[in-house]
């Protein structure tokens, strides 16, 4: 029995040497996988009664029926290999469709073809894997068929897709393209919930590493005053802080993990963006911020955005590249549109990342199936606040980056919420995407269902006429009011009493106001409001006048609502939602068909918006520089008026001084020509006494010699000298000369010197003393 199951081993194995040639022949003459079927009738006869002898063998209990089961599949699976394999890269397809022609007749393994696919394009280049690669998307229904995707050919498929995957540059256009031949391949044959395609765990790319130049710079540079983002960009620490947070983008867990060592840590220092000691979060927000200002400086400074904006030009070759690091070409690539768009579009998926890991995402993930997506850190309050806010800064960005920067803005955030949508939905372990058909006993059971749902019957409404108000005015009647009587004054002024029926308010009811006459009252509020901001000056709104202008768009609503039907066309020359009186004009032109124009809506254009922004910034800021140099000017006046009169101060001093030396000096010389035997005055001590008559010079009216007879503001000081004593003053009988004593009075209104007045009949001195105002010239 045995040597028999071995005679029928050896006869397949010489057939299958004898007709793999023929086959290979009749799959070159057509590729039809049918007819190579008919062609391998003989060879699939053989290998079936050799089958059928060893199960005849198994169940007659032989135990070398199984080993030579064995060694028949063996056989059969060696050959065919063997033959695919010997073949050239001109006749591989004919000699796939063999073997995969006998797979489908049941002669080989499900997975030889898949296995041969593997073992040629580990032995094959690039090119020849991808010529292999369009014969599995040309054979791909057969080589998929009853395929399971955690078992047999499927685990071989994706083994060497994955592969050839690894094998692949991103950066060769080719490569690229082949690699998204392949991932397509294996998205339609494969569901979309298999756990090979989904990240569940939500790992991060880490072997993405971003290799940089080191840079010779010192450890610090000293910066004196605010730093421009100019400036930043020129610093030989920046090319390293910049470079340094791919780190971040690769692996953001670092932002959140503590660590001694943090990407950009020492060159964030050495520009003096934050301390040694700061957390790698603080960190990467120093040096983000620096980032984005030197990413905006370029996006401001670029004279030309809309030549390398659009990507969808005809005839443009885009490819995504990763980047090269050289220093030199840092400068370079920064003014490239392109490369500014891919740092912001990373920017907004990290701050993504972020803030699903704040306090408010945090409680959502409570309810998830998938525990080890849940991030275990949280993000503070502050940090999340800045995360929003550099996000919107980065739209911003995004926005102005070229012509058609709205567009890509608006397609990179449809893509970041897609990916929220598909964090869902690993969320929940990623279930089956497509609903199994339910059977026909429940769409009956519901179709029922809602049957007798529509043949209930519904309940009658309660109020018969739509409301409680209507209906229980139906139901009751009008009531009607009581007569009553009013006192009114005739022509002669005689009080008469008339009788009313109550329906006063029926017969003459109130009258709605007009359109015109809403108009004037929203002009007299508009008025009102002019003389209250008038009165209030550079004062900010106060209650009045949110009070004004809530009644003006409350007037404003009722002239709309006051408007005819026929006039509805008409609104449409409104220039805004309380511009009446342009509503007005156009209904008057109309009733006297007279022509008028409807403004037409125009979308906005952001560039002429941008640029009347930068304008109005540029003309406020000259202004602002305008009123700071009057200010300087008005300043430097004023010190100069200062100074000059404390000149003249000094000057009138000075002149004082210089006149009161010389009445010193003209007194100590009348004293010395004056004869020896002069009687002195009674009472007189050693002093030098002023002759009759005299008025004592204003600086000698001084008590210290050195007061200012001016004051601050260049007016004249005024001193008061009180009048003589009559003990003081003697006559002329009695041969003596009377001295006149003054006494300053810094209270006094006015400048006064005491004299004696001579009298005019007898031509002697009265004691009666005449006010003599002083002037301080000067």
């Amino acid at each position: 029995m045995t040597s028999a199951l071995g005679a029928q081993i050896e006869q397949v194995s010489r057939a299958l040497d004898a007709h793999l040639p023929q086959l290979q022949a009749e799959a070159l003459k057509d590729d039809a996988l049918t007819h190579i079927e008919h062609t391998a009738s003989t060879s699939l006869e053989m290998y079936r009664a050799a089958r059928d002898a060893c199960l005849e063998a198994k169940q007659g209990g032989s135990k070398a029926a199984a080993l030579y089961e064995e060694a028949l599949n063996s056989t059969v699976y060696a050959k065919v290999l063997a033959f695919v394999l010997q073949g050239t890269m001109q006749d591989t397809a004919a000699r796939l469709d063999v073997a995969l022609a006998l797979q489908r007749a049941g002669i080989t393994d499900a997975s030889l073809p898949m296995a041969a696919l593997e073992e040629l394009m580990e032995r094959s280049a690039i090119p020849e894997c991808a010529e292999l690669f369009a014969y599995m998307q040309r054979r791909a229904a057969p080589l998929t068929e009853g395929m399971v995707a955690n078992a047999g050919k499927g685990l071989v498929l994706l083994r060497l897709c994955n592969e050839l995957l690894r094998r692949l540059s991103r950066a060769y256009r080719p490569h690229a393209v082949l690699a998204g031949q392949i991932l397509t391949f294996l998205s339609t044959h494969f569901p979309i919930n298999e756990r090979s395609g989904v990240n569940l765990k939500g790992e991060f790319h880490v072997e993405n590493d971003t290799p940089y130049d080191s840079v010779d710079a010192p450890e610090s540079i000293d910066e004196d005053g605010p730093v421009s983002a100019q400036d930043r960009a020129t610093n030989p620490h920046f090319y390293t802080l910049f470079w340094s947070m791919q780190q971040y983008f690769s692996s953001p867990v670092q932002l959140l993990e503590p660590s001694e060592r943090v990407p950009g840590r020492d060159a964030a220092v050495a520009m003096h963006l934050c301390a040694a000691d700061d957390s790698p979060m603080h960190t990467f927000q120093a040096a983000a911020d620096c980032v984005l200002s030197v990413l905006q400086h370029y996006n401001r400074s670029d004279a030309h955005p809309s030549k390398r904006a659009r990507l969808d030009t005809p005839g443009t070759d885009a490819s995504f590249p990763k980047y090269l690091t050289g220093q030199p070409l840092l400068d370079y690539e920064l003014s490239d549109i392109q490369f500014r768009r891919h740092i912001l579009a990373q920017f907004l998926i990290l701050f993504q990342f972020l803030l699903g890991c704040s306090r408010a995402s945090r409680e959502r993930t409570a309810s998830w199936t998938n525990k080890l997506l849940i991030p275990p850190f949280e993000l503070a309050e502050s940090d999340e606040k800045w995360t929003r806010r550099a996000w919107r800064h980065v739209q911003t960005q995004l926005r102005d980056t070229g012509s058609d920067g709205k567009e890509f803005l608006g397609l990179l955030l449809n893509v970041l919420r897609r990916e929220s949508s598909w964090i869902q939905w690993k969320a929940a372990s990623a279930p089956a995407l497509e609903k199994a058909p339910g059977a026909p006993t429940d769409a009956h059971a519901a179709a029922e269902k809602e049957h007798a749902a529509f043949r209930a019957r519904l309940a009658r409404y309660p109020h018969a006429l739509g409301t409680p108000a209507l209906s229980m005015l139906w139901s009751e009647g009008f009531p009607a009011s009581a007569p009553s009587s009013v006192e009114v004054r005739d022509e002669e002024g005689h009080v008469k009493t008339i009788e009313t029926d109550g329906l006063e308010d029926l017969e003459m009811p109130p009258v709605l106001p007009s359109l015109s006459s809403l108009s004037r009252a929203m002009h007299m509020e508009e008025q009102r409001a002019k003389q209250r901001r008038a009165a209030l000056g550079d004062a900010a709104d106060d209650d009045a006048l949110a009070h004004i202008q809530q009644t003006k768009q409350s007037l404003a609503w009722r002239a709309l609502r006051s408007t005819e039907s026929a006039q509805l066309n008409l609104l449409a020359c409104m220039h805004g939602i309380d511009d009446i009186p342009g509503l007005l004009k156009a209904i008057h032109a109309e009733q006297h068909g007279e022509a008028f124009d409807a403004p037409v809506l125009r979308e906005a254009n952001e560039a002429q918006e941008k640029a009347e922004r930068d304008a109005e910034a540029k003309e406020k800021e000259r202004l602002e520089k305008e009123k700071e140099e009057q200010e300087a000017r008005e300043k430097a006046e004023k010190e100069k008026a200062q100074a000059e009169e404390r000149a003249r101060e000094q000057a009138r001093a000075q002149a004082a001084q210089d006149a009161q030396d010389a009445q010193d000096a003209q007194d100590a010389q009348d004293a010395q020509d004056a004869p020896s035997d002069q009687a002195e005055p009674h009472g007189a001590d050693d002093e030098a006494q002023a002759p009759r008559g005299a008025l004592p010079d204003a600086a000698s009216l001084e008590p210290d010699g050195d007061h200012d007879t001016d004051n601050e503001a260049g007016g004249i000081a005024q001193m008061h000298v009180d009048a003589p004593d009559s003990s003081s003053v003697h006559t002329a009988d009695e041969d003596e000369r009377p001295s006149v004593e003054a006494t300053p009075d810094a209270d006094a209104d006015a400048t006064f010197l005491t004299a004696p007045r001579a009298d005019a009949s007898s031509g002697a001195s009265s004691r009666e003393s005449t006010p003599v105002p002083l002037r301080s010239e000067g």
